[in-house]
């Protein structure tokens, strides 16, 4: 992130602060935005989950990798999206909070990569110091329902917890009721569901399909 494209964006930078975060914490600039970011609702509310309000503890749409860097950031926040500092959202990233009461929390120092989707229409919790690679999808919906011959809803939303130093491969779908334990790594190409909670441990590593664990005992740095 140079100085020229923060200056670039800061009309954008200036337009989500003032329609998402209180106007004490808003004229400090915590979240700079991409001048390509685009805005398809703002109409819920960020929160800034730290004592200490500077410019830049949040960065959208700046980084990313090959020509992902040059693709249009989308924000579509209609619930509530909490931001931890040091965080890093990349170029082509989608981010959604489907509903007024949807909740997406983002904790310190994590890096979602470029052109990655990330949607809660309940709840998505990812850890701190995460490091979400390109082209990967967290959801806890399918948003179509499912019904039984008896009219019983068998697809209910279910909350996504990623734990804090995972590391999410490219081409991942963590989908609705997932839960990764700590110092995590997935496998490129993983589609993790409700049923690798039973199998997966902290500082493993999961791959395939179904998942199974491929390492134990290890840790990564980036």
């Amino acid at each position: 992130m140079n100085k020229l494209s923060v200056i670039l964006g800061m009309p954008k930078s200036i337009w989500f602060c003032l329609n998402s975060l209180p106007i004490k914490i808003a004229i400090r600039l915590p979240v700079l935005v991409s001048w390509r970011t685009k805005f398809k609702s703002l109409k819920g509310k960020a929160l800034i989950e730290t004592s200490e309000i500077r410019p830049g503890l949040v960065k959208i749409g700046f980084d990313g990798s090959g020509t992902s860097i040059y693709q249009p950031t989308v924000i579509e926040n209609n619930g509530i999206i909490k931001f931890h500092r040091g965080i890093s959202i990349g170029g082509g990233v989608q981010i959604c909070t489907v509903n007024s009461d949807s909740i997406l929390e983002i904790k310190e120092n994590t890096k979602i990569m470029g052109e990655s989707h990330i949607i809660a229409k309940k709840s998505v919790l990812i850890g701190a110091n995460c490091a979400i690679s390109w082209n990967t999808q967290i959801m806890d919906t399918d948003f179509h329902k499912i019904i039984d011959c008896e009219n019983n809803l068998i697809n209910g939303d279910l909350p996504v917890i990623v734990g804090d130093h995972v590391w999410i491969g490219s081409h991942v779908n963590v989908l609705k009721g997932s839960q990764i334990p700590d110092d995590c790594i997935i496998a490129a190409g993983c589609i993790i569901t409700s049923a690798a909670n039973k199998i997966v441990e902290s500082d493993t590593v999961i791959g395939g399909i179904p998942n199974r664990i491929i390492r134990n005992n290890v840790s990564w740095r980036m």
